[in-house]
């Protein structure tokens, strides 16, 4: 929770373009009571929205494996049982 909070802390103290950005807080499935927690903790945020990881095990795409972000994401999922990431909303609505 202090993560997700200094991340919230980050874009109220920086510029408007920081503000306006939105973050997802993915959840490990085997998470539920994070994800429940999370989600009921951040419900009120417009800039936080809460999700659980729908990957599954399903075996990924050749492209998707190759991304960078993506990987170091699946890693922190793996490790912490959540991540983190910057999600671009301005041509698409939330």
């Amino acid at each position: 929770m202090r993560a997700v909070r200094a991340v919230l802390a980050e874009t109220r103290s920086t510029g408007a373009a920081a503000r306006d950005a939105h973050h997802l807080v993915i959840v490990s499935r085997d998470q539920p009571k994070l994800f429940e927690m999370l989600r009921r903790e951040l419900q009120g945020n417009e800039t936080v929205t809460v999700i659980l990881d729908r990957r599954g095990g399903r075996a990924q795409p050749a492209v998707a494996r190759m991304n960078l972000r993506w990987r170091n994401v699946d890693r922190q999922i793996a490790a912490l049982g959540w991540a983190i990431v910057r999600s671009d909303l301005s041509t698409s609505k939330r």
